[in-house]
C-alpha cells in the first residue's frame, strides 16, 4: 500500500478501503449479463470483465484488450431520445480536445454497437465516428485506474500534507482544462480516480462544457433559470 500511493503520501496506517463502495473490484461486485461480451473498438478487441459502477449514466466496465491482456474502462452508455442524445455527442466532443495530461483520465475512443448504445474506451483507443442515430447505445473507453477513487479511501483529514498534495494534482488537471477552455462542473471525490502509481486522474466529463456566460443585473430571472437547466 505504501508503494501504491507513495505519490500521494498514503500509508498503510492511515488510509484503508472501504467495502462497500459501488466501484469496488471484486467478488462482491454486481453481476450484469454483459460481462464476457466481446467489444470491437477502433484496432481493439476487448472483453467485459467486471462491472466497476452503475448509474443514471449507464455502465462502467473493466475490460481486457484480447490480444495484449492490458486493462481498459469501458463505459456503457444509451441514448432514448435526442437530449440524451445530445448529452452524449456533447461528452464525446469534449473528451476528443482533450490533451493527455498526467492527472486526467486519457480517452482513446469509442463505437457504436447498435443504433442506440454507445461504447467509451479510456486506456487505449479512438475511432471517431461522426454519424450518432437518433437512438444511441454507446461504449465508451478510457485509462483503467485499479485502485478506486478518492471516495473509497478514509483520507487522514488531519494529514495537511497529503491533503495539500490532492489539492495539488487536481489544480493541475483543472488548469490543463481551462487552458484548454474546458470547464469540467462536476469536481466531487468521486470523479478523482487513483491509478496504479499512486498519481490521481481527473475523470467523468459528462457535465463538461466550452461555454462561458457573464450575467449582469440586466438578466432576468428566467434567463438564470434556464442557464442553470444547461
Amino acid at each position: 500500500m505504501n508503494e501504491l500511493f507513495r505519490n500521494l503520501g498514503f500509508s498503510t496506517t492511515s488510509t484503508t478501503v472501504t467495502s462497500s463502495t459501488a466501484t469496488s473490484i471484486g467478488e462482491n461486485c454486481p453481476v450484469n449479463p454483459l460481462i464476457g461480451d466481446i467489444v470491437d473498438i477502433g484496432n481493439f478487441r476487448l472483453r467485459l470483465e467486471l462491472l466497476i459502477a452503475e448509474g443514471g449514466f449507464g455502465y462502467v466496465f473493466q475490460a481486457k484488450e484480447i490480444k495484449t491482456n492490458k486493462i481498459y474502462a469501458i463505459k456503457r452508455m444509451i441514448s432514448s431520445d435526442n437530449e440524451s442524445k445530445n448529452e452524449i455527442e456533447n461528452e464525446i466532443d469534449i473528451l476528443e480536445r482533450i490533451q493527455t495530461h498526467k492527472h486526467i483520465m486519457e480517452f482513446y475512443g469509442y463505437t457504436i454497437i447498435k443504433p442506440n448504445i454507445y461504447y467509451l474506451l479510456w486506456y487505449v483507443f479512438f475511432e471517431f465516428m461522426k454519424t450518432l442515430s437518433f437512438n444511441l447505445n454507446l461504449f465508451l473507453s478510457s485509462e483503467h485506474c485499479g485502485s478506486g477513487s478518492l471516495k473509497d479511501f478514509k483520507l487522514p483529514i488531519q494529514d495537511k500534507q497529503l491533503l495539500n498534495r490532492i489539492i495539488f494534482q487536481v489544480t493541475l488537471a483543472l488548469e490543463k482544462l481551462h487552458l484548454m477552455n474546458i470547464i469540467h462542473r462536476d469536481i466531487k471525490i468521486e470523479n478523482i480516480l487513483i491509478d496504479s502509481n499512486g498519481f490521481l486522474k481527473l475523470c467523468d466529463f459528462g457535465s463538461a462544457t466550452d461555454k462561458s456566460y457573464k450575467p449582469d443585473h440586466h438578466w432576468t430571472p428566467m434567463q438564470r433559470s434556464l442557464l442553470e437547466d444547461e
